[in-house]
């Protein structure tokens, strides 16, 4: 299973009051709509006795956004009042990760994927790939369809 390029979009509408409801009752409905939608389309698969099998993959050497000098001030302030890692508030957290981005790299090597079963294209990215750039890769795949 993968939350696929959902990295600008969630199941939440922002534009409306959140509706009550337990924790764990979002989750509930959308395994259900999951489940329900993946029996309908396995009792609707064309099923093959051999299928062309293809992996492709590649390494892009990509710069990391770094924080500039008035954000790495902020958080070098946020930070000096942290006692205990464990209980770091939400800016807190933030500024921490602000000065290990600024610590870090400036470049990285992010893998790509390409993988073929049969008529069904994969494609792989890390990170919180936009759904846009899911979009164009389905709409330039020539292998239909994709995910």
């Amino acid at each position: 299973m993968t939350n696929g390029a959902s990295g600008d979009v969630n199941n939440v509408n922002r534009g409306e009051t959140a509706e009550r409801s337990q924790p764990w009752k979002k989750m509930q409905n959308v395994a259900a709509d999951l489940a329900e939608a993946t029996a309908r389309l396995c009792r609707e698969m064309e099923y093959r006795d051999s299928v062309p099998l293809s992996v492709a993959t590649c390494e892009l050497d990509l710069a990391v956004r770094r924080p500039d000098e008035a954000r790495l001030r902020w958080a070098r302030q946020m930070v000096e009042g942290i006692h205990d890692r464990e209980k770091l508030t939400r800016p807190q957290d933030y500024a921490d990760e602000a000065l290990a981005l600024a610590a870090g790299p400036e470049r990285i090597p992010v893998p790509l994927q390409a993988i073929r079963i049969g008529p069904l294209g994969i494609a792989a990215a890390p990170c919180e790939v936009f759904a846009q750039t899911a979009l164009e890769i389905k709409q330039r795949s020539t292998l239909k369809p994709t995910l």
